[in-house]
């Protein structure tokens, strides 16, 4: 099995501070060891953190930027966990301007549309549409948006460390050997199966997935670790060409516990000196889960307004399929079988542009919606403008 705490102390020389992020005051894990009391047994009891010990971010930074690679591990749907990823990006880009982005959110085939924004060669909603985020992505794109600004205002590269979506889930249903042989290229030249923790909690993972996805564990196990290593892979490779370029990595936590997921397999390739930093993991907090753990104050994402239709694509159009209950939509007149034809004075010809159009409108916003109504044998085919408030 490979051996993260071991690679850990030879190449970062000393071990950085386990810490606690409050509202950007730090508290370091003084991790110690309590010895039970019996004279019988004389053994350690368990480890302790000492949570008392206040310091701030800006003790905690020299330390960070002692490494090459930072990686700031995040719960997707918290905004905080985002902000935070941002304000160390901010230190680290000040001290390092050769600072690259390396996020788990974008996919390798969209590197082209990453680097066409970040040099402002495209827009915002170019690189969303082209890029397809949309397409499979639940996540809001506004949680990631304030690092995505700053890396375009910076002209700071991102680099696309995921994956095809359709490739993990493809071997997460039927295993490597399913693949085809072009899908085959995102197979990397080494993966390493030997880690029995990594795999013990890949384990936990999977018995907490819903009963009936018809995923075979052996087959999710191979998922991961395609997932894990072909980012490592991605991360390593550039690093290569790029020697001496600081890197902070933003992935999901699972991804980074223990460092046995991204970390050691980057480290396995390209050893470099790191350190792994989590944003609140919750009852998985232990002393060695992490270099640093941040506990930023919670911050909700502002809530969008809401039409509140379930819809599709078809030819070219945009479909109402259903409404919500208590729809804003449903309020204003909408009904399922229209058509949205355009929404805010934008042209609707894909789902993407739906979308766009309401990214960010509040809740009681008001948006002009062009509908169009199929004829019947009581009345003909019309469009209309309706104003809906959105909810």
């Amino acid at each position: 099995m490979y051996d993260f705490h071991a690679w850990r102390r030879l190449l970062h020389g000393r071990k950085l501070p386990t810490a606690l992020l409050l509202s950007l005051a730090v508290t370091p894990f003084a991790a110690t060891t309590l010895h039970a009391e019996s004279p019988e047994s004389g053994v350690a009891c368990c480890q302790a953190l000492d949570l008392h010990a206040r310091t701030t971010l800006d003790s905690l930074m020299p330390g960070l930027l002692d490494k090459q690679v930072i990686f700031v591990g995040e719960t997707h749907d918290r905004y905080e966990h985002h902000l935070a990823q941002l304000e160390i990006i901010r230190r680290i880009h000040q001290a390092y301007p050769d600072l690259v982005i390396a996020m788990e959110l974008f996919a390798q085939p969209n590197q082209v549309h990453l680097d066409d924004y970040v040099a402002s060669r495209s827009d915002e909603a170019t690189m969303l549409r082209l890029a397809g985020y949309f397409h499979g992505n639940r996540l809001d794109y506004r949680l990631y948006r304030p690092i995505l600004q700053f890396a375009r205002d910076h002209a700071i590269p991102v680099l696309a460390l995921n994956i095809p979506r359709e490739i993990s889930h493809k071997v997460a249903l039927q295993g490597l050997a399913a693949l085809t042989g072009d899908e085959r290229k995102w197979i990397p030249a080494e993966i390493d199966r030997g880690n029995e923790n990594y795999r013990q909690r890949v384990q936990e993972s999977f018995r907490q997935h819903p009963q009936g996805m018809n995923f075979d564990f052996d087959n999710f196990l191979e998922a991961q670790l395609l997932w894990d290593e072909a980012m490592a892979a991605r991360a390593a490779d550039y690093l290569k060409q790029h020697p001496g370029r600081h890197m902070v990595v933003l992935a999901g936590m699972g991804h980074l516990f223990y460092g046995d997921g991204i970390p050691s397999r980057l480290a396995r390739r390209a050893p470099t000196s790191m350190a792994i930093v989590l944003n609140n993991p919750g009852d998985m907090l232990s002393p060695d889960i992490a270099d640093v753990v941040l506990f930023p104050s919670p911050q909700d994402l502002p809530a969008n307004g809401k039409l509140g239709v379930a819809f599709s694509e078809q030819d070219g159009l945009i479909k109402v399929d259903s409404l919500e209950p208590d729809s804003a939509a449903g309020a204003a007149g909408i009904l399922a079988g229209d058509y949205l034809i355009a929404v805010a004075g934008q042209a609707l010809t894909s789902s993407d542009d739906l979308r766009l159009a309401i990214l960010d409108k509040l809740p009681g916003d008001t948006v002009r919606v062009t509908v169009r109504r199929p004829g019947s044998p009581f009345a003909p085919e019309r469009e209309q403008e309706i104003p809906v408030t959105l909810r």
